[in-house]
């Protein structure tokens, strides 16, 4: 199988108009469901789902940072850009300390073990992630968007 994982803010989901509450660590007011509902959709995510998974036909997921009680959000975003009904990955509503990169390495480790993976890429905006990814599986594993800038704060935090 091979497998493309896209994460969604800032990846897919242009979340600029919610992160000046993630710079203040105000994470209800950058989850609130109508901000995420308001985010536009990054073309150039677009461009990249769209090629792995309707050029080249990998098996598709989903894997956010957002928690399992903004499910209902995310998916209504989702179809409202027209990206289909894939597999979604979220963090426990209760799940606190565990930084980004490592939730999203830990869920990446639990797909090798369920799924025969002869290949996989991961798309994703965060240096952490990306960086702890490649640590683990090479470089070709993961890809830095770039499209939308993040603030220094959030980088040199790693676990925006």
């Amino acid at each position: 199988m091979k497998l493309a994982i896209f994460d969604l803010d800032g990846t897919l989901a242009n979340d600029s108009q919610r992160t000046p509450f993630a710079v203040q660590k105000r994470w209800t007011e950058y989850f609130n469901n109508d901000r995420m509902l308001a985010d536009l959709m990054h073309s150039d995510g677009r461009v990249f789902f769209d090629w792995f998974h309707d050029v080249l036909e990998w098996e598709t997921v989903y894997l956010t940072g957002r928690r399992y009680n903004r499910e209902v959000t995310t998916r209504a975003w989702l179809k409202a850009h027209d990206f289909p009904r894939l597999p979604l990955f979220m963090r426990q509503n209760n799940s606190h300390g565990e930084r980004l990169a490592d939730f999203k390495l830990r869920i990446i480790k639990q797909f090798h073990e369920i799924w025969d993976i002869e290949e996989f890429i991961i798309f994703d905006d965060d240096l952490a992630v990306v960086e702890k990814i490649q640590e683990h599986y090479g470089e070709k594993s993961a890809v830095l968007c770039t499209w939308q800038p993040k603030p220094k704060q959030m980088i040199t935090w790693g676990n925006a």
